[in-house]
């Protein structure tokens, strides 16, 4: 059998390509924009079950992941437009009404600091090897309350699910 060693050499790297992406898990994919909407709704409603609040909030257009530990590095990230939209079409029906910010200085922060309404950080999602997510979180409102952690989200049956959390929780 004459084999030509380009051949077995192209046709190697080729097998080696395709079989990545299945021996790297869950944990190494990127998801789906539908994906980290409902992941980011999801902690919302979480937040602002854990943390209680006022109910006008003003989210952060950017990621911040000293968010639910208040200390730290961050590796920060503007989120899409369609995204955000995404975001707060899946928080159709939630109780509340949220505003997408690029910075602090947009928010109304009289209607924050009396506590009319809240500042909500939401982190980078972290895929993790077992197939769930950890995003950090944070909300404040006035001198009257606030906090953060990093929540665990899992995939059951197609909708993300706040399960846990993970890390140090900050109340201030």
């Amino acid at each position: 059998m004459n084999v030509n060693p380009g051949r077995w050499l192209s046709a190697l790297f080729l097998c080696t390509l395709l079989a990545i992406p299945a021996s790297c898990g869950r944990g190494s994919s990127v998801l789906a924009e539908t994906d980290q909407a409902q992941i980011y709704a999801s902690v919302i409603r979480q937040l602002r079950h854990d943390q209680g609040g006022p109910s006008v909030g003003y989210i952060m257009g950017h990621t911040d992941d000293t968010a639910g530990t208040a200390s730290g590095d961050s590796d920060s990230k503007v989120l899409p437009e369609s995204l955000k939209e995404a975001v707060l079409t899946a928080l159709a029906g939630t109780p509340g009404e949220y505003t997408w910010v690029s910075q602090f200085s947009e928010v109304p922060h009289d209607a924050v600091f009396s506590g009319e309404s809240c500042q909500i950080i939401l982190g980078n999602i972290r895929l993790q090897k077992d197939g769930s997510v950890h995003v950090a979180a944070s909300l404040f409102y006035g001198g009257t309350g606030g906090g953060g952690t990093t929540y665990v989200l899992e995939s059951r049956n197609g909708v993300w699910t706040v399960t846990g959390t993970t890390g140090p929780v900050w109340i201030s």
